[in-house]
């Protein structure tokens, strides 16, 4: 409870949007680093983040299935977020697409879920080259336009990832385990990113209280 009373005095607000043919967002933050274990944030994510599709292409069936970086930080004093970092992550609902071929489709009337993942790197090695233990799903999707509070823990060699309601009613816990480093709890700050193949095909906004 403290922690929660702590983080509401102190919350500061922020959008952010990453514009068609883009993968950074927008405005750019000022660098912002960390020391303590616990670090929270309450986010919302606009309604194109349940509904945005990658045009037919080479990748599209790859960038329709990869993940987008919500919100994190690096691990581990020192270490860049491509070594050491625990992030979430999200995607369109996959049960919304149909993979055939190498391309994708939409089925009709579909809702727009939004699905969430923790990610981590540990001693550079890649998240997606390790899926179910530096890649894990979560159950839990989520609906855009609605907040949702993100919680990490930083121990010694786990974080722990937590998903909340906007109410702080509990929703679901992974963890992930991590190489033992110096000042694990130090590191900096991983705001709204989309793809890393293909651009955003639309504007997707996240909106960020911290």
């Amino acid at each position: 409870m403290f922690f929660i009373l702590l983080t509401l005095a102190f919350a500061k607000e922020y959008q952010l949007i990453v514009y068609e043919g883009n993968f950074y967002s927008s405005p750019e933050l000022k660098f912002e680093s960390k020391s303590s274990e616990t670090v929270q944030a309450k986010i919302k994510l606009g309604s194109s983040a349940g509904l945005y599709f990658i045009p037919q292409q080479d990748e599209q069936a790859r960038c329709m299935a990869s993940w987008n970086k919500l919100w994190g930080y690096s691990r581990c004093l020192g270490s860049q977020h491509h070594e050491d970092s625990d992030r979430f992550v999200f995607r369109r609902d996959q049960s919304c697409l149909t993979y055939k071929n190498g391309m994708v489709t939409e089925k009709e009337g579909c809702g727009k879920l939004i699905e969430l993942a923790a990610y981590a790197y540990d001693n550079s090695e890649e998240p997606f080259n390790n899926q179910g233990r530096l890649l894990i799903q979560l159950n839990t999707k989520i609906l855009p336009e609605i907040f949702y509070n993100y919680r990490l823990i930083f121990l010694d060699t786990i974080t722990l990832y937590e998903l909340y309601d906007e109410n702080m009613n509990h929703l679901e816990s992974k963890a992930i385990q991590h190489r033992k480093c110096f000042q694990h709890q130090s590191g900096y700050r991983l705001t709204l990113y989309f793809g890393g193949v293909c651009p955003a095909p639309t504007e997707i906004m996240g909106y960020y209280i911290v």
